[in-house]
């Protein structure tokens, strides 16, 4: 009888895994937590980024770290090879991720995300949508991009209030929308002879064009920061 129920517990986690695996983010199983059970991850997370939001605030043996996305969290855990869970969710005001060897401490919560190993995002730059451009259509995000490097190329020559900029890149467009909350999609090609960003809340004004890409917030380099905290923003059907 022990033997068929220690069959019966490998099956179910093998199902649980194969559900897990998927296309992305439809792979994603929400309002769930993984806790520790004894299966965290103590690594050193700086090689993936990790600068903060770490267990007793040392990065360098953590099994948590802050992160900018959900997307962010499934990538770092697919990168590492004992990692066979992730976990993601707010803690102390920071969106944070769990790393775990196994799904023993799986709980619902609401509020938190959780994935298999295999259930992330195409990484970087492979998410690209190329030949796509997000227009408006009532989902700009109006901001204050300046900490993010905004010096021209803004909505009325504001940066302080803009839903785009000028940017060096495509890597600086998807990074800037990884870290503003309230940013779903990027969209990124040339304007008045720069390329410029634009940042929106949706991609409802989603058309095909040639120059141009996009994103969501999931596709940004595996190097984007977690900002501890966010300029404060609105939607608007103005401008961009």
């Amino acid at each position: 009888l022990k033997f068929l129920f220690v069959c019966v517990g490998v099956m179910w986690s093998i199902l649980v895994a194969a559900a897990g695996a998927g296309d992305w983010p439809q792979c994603i199983e929400r309002g769930t937590i993984i806790r520790n059970a004894g299966k965290a991850i103590m690594m050193d997370m700086t090689q993936h980024g990790a600068t903060m939001g770490c267990f007793l605030h040392d990065c360098r043996n953590t099994d948590k770290m802050a992160v900018a996305t959900t997307g962010q969290c499934a990538g770092i855990c697919h990168a590492i090879p004992d990692c066979t869970w992730w976990t993601s969710g707010e803690e102390d005001g920071q969106l944070k991720c769990w790393v775990r060897t196994a799904d023993d401490g799986r709980q619902t919560k609401e509020g938190f995300v959780a994935g298999h190993r295999d259930c992330a995002p195409p990484s970087w730059p492979h998410c690209i949508e190329r030949g796509v451009v997000i227009r408006n259509a009532g989902k700009a995000i109006m901001t204050n991009l300046t900490p993010f490097g905004a010096t021209a190329g803004c909505f009325l020559n504001d940066c302080k209030y803009t839903d785009k900029f000028a940017v060096v890149s495509h890597d600086q467009c998807a990074s800037t929308c990884a870290q503003i909350p309230d940013c779903q999609y990027w969209t990124s090609g040339e304007e008045d002879g720069q390329t410029k960003c634009w940042l929106r809340s949706g991609d409802d004004g989603r058309e095909e064009r040639g120059s141009f890409v996009a994103g969501s917030r999931s596709c940004a380099p595996a190097d984007t920061p977690a900002a501890p905290t966010a300029p404060r923003s609105v939607m608007s059907d103005l401008a961009g």
